[in-house]
């Protein structure tokens, strides 16, 4: 389990007068109601205006620009006094909390724009999403957003076609067995999601239009398109979609009928 204080020797100056700070003020006395409202507190509070306008990526400078704010949130769970594991690299949920008993999946996701990828993880109800918004549209103001596993959208159709992924990728043998595709899911949260939550942060100005819903773009769609368009078909068909559980040769046999 990884504690805070390995990351004392990597702290800036700047982080140990953070730190410094919160020391005077009244702890607080976390309970499972609080301790994540209290973690988002904190952040909303350390990642001022200039912090999150320093977080924008130039350069490709991505990797440097993650361990900045992970930092930070390292010192704000020391601060607390909160046990966390970390995620190994391209592991979902950067923060696993351990309190009373009870693990908190927390993702820190750095957002510059009004749109996110969410590769091929869809946020399980349980967890806790919290934006670090840099602002990069010069008309909006830097912010942080959280938002709790349950208030995705769209889980019963995200997951319908994570299925059908699945499904490809288990046949994605050619008939010779020479060569093979693998797909794979990669889920996007568009504008249509982030810019309400935006708006009601006041980082965007409430006239800003909203943008499309959220989508799921695979390399299926290059490689076999005639099978990706009919699988498509068959999901937005409202008959199968409303008896399809996602069994795998319900599937297989709508698909070979369509195709045949």
């Amino acid at each position: 389990m990884n504690s805070s204080v390995q990351t004392n020797e990597h702290r800036t100056e700047q982080q140990v007068e953070h730190r410094t700070e919160h020391r005077t003020e009244q702890q607080v006395e976390l309970t499972h109601e609080n301790i994540i409202p209290t973690v988002v507190a904190y952040i909303k509070k350390e990642f001022t205006h200039d912090i999150l306008y320093s977080l924008q990526c130039t350069n490709g400078n991505t990797q440097d620009r993650e361990n900045k704010y992970k930092s930070i949130i390292r010192d704000i769970l020391g601060v607390l006094q909160i046990q966390y594991d970390e995620a190994s690299s391209q592991q979902p949920y950067d923060f696993r909390l351990h309190f009373g008993g009870i693990t908190y999946w927390v993702e820190i996701k750095k957002l510059d724009n009004t749109c996110s990828k969410l590769n091929d993880t869809y946020p399980k109800e349980e967890s806790h999403y919290i934006f670090l918004y840099t602002a990069k549209n010069k008309l909006h103001t830097p912010g942080v957003l959280y938002v709790r596993g349950t208030d995705f959208p769209d889980r019963a159709w995200v997951n319908k076609r994570k299925h059908m992924i699945d499904f490809f990728r288990k046949s994605s043998k050619s008939p010779s067995t020479k060569s093979s595709v693998y797909p794979r899911l990669n889920i996007s949260l568009d504008a249509s999601f982030f810019v309400p939550l935006l708006q009601q942060e006041g980082c965007i100005p409430s006239q800003n239009k909203i943008g499309t819903r959220v989508k799921t773009t695979t390399e299926i769609n290059q490689a076999y398109p005639f099978i990706s368009t009919t699988a498509e078909s068959l999901l937005q068909d409202d008959e199968f979609a409303k008896n399809w559980t996602g069994d795998k040769t319900m599937l297989y046999n709508a698909l070979k009928k369509a195709l045949e």
